[in-house]
């Protein structure tokens, strides 16, 4: 019989990668890195993976399809288009 953690459920392995979509504005942040701007009011937006790819829409309104990697922190792009 296997022992399970309460930190971690059974399925959590499953859990980590979730795709989600965003609709923002592809910045340039003062650090050089590309981010979607998702609340240009608060500032808020998450820095992109895919560097290369956000390049080509920087300034421009864009809807992002993500896969979110909890474990990681990371922010994986897998398609980005004009909003």
């Amino acid at each position: 019989m296997q022992k399970r953690t309460q930190s971690q459920p059974p399925n959590a392995q499953l859990d980590q990668r979730k795709s989600q979509t965003f609709v923002g504005k592809i910045v340039k942040a003062t650090n050089g890195q590309y981010a979607l701007l998702i609340d240009e009011q608060s500032g808020k937006g998450v820095y992109l993976e895919n560097q290369e790819k956000a390049k080509e829409f920087e300034g421009k309104n864009v809807e992002v399809t993500v896969v979110l990697e909890a474990a990681n922190n990371l922010v994986d792009v897998t398609n980005i288009e004009p909003a």
